[in-house]
């Protein structure tokens, strides 16, 4: 399976003006947010009565064998 990228390179300030940008100053000023909220979902992801009760085994669908689905 290829993985799937997203493309965000549009939304930073030096391409599309400072008024509705991007700056990198941003991304860096919520880098340590950002790297904890994916902390904790990624344990969240790792238990699957987590992910059942959460509503969130959906995520797990890419992963599983083409047989099973």
């Amino acid at each position: 399976m290829q993985d799937i990228r997203f493309d965000f390179n549009n939304m930073f300030s030096f391409a599309v003006g400072k008024a509705n940008g991007v700056a990198e100053s941003d991304i860096a000023a919520m880098s340590t947010a950002v790297k904890k909220a994916h902390d904790h979902l990624r344990a969240l992801l790792s238990s699957a009565v987590n992910r059942v009760n959460l509503g969130l085994e959906w995520t797990n669908l890419p992963f599983q064998s083409k047989s099973l689905i």
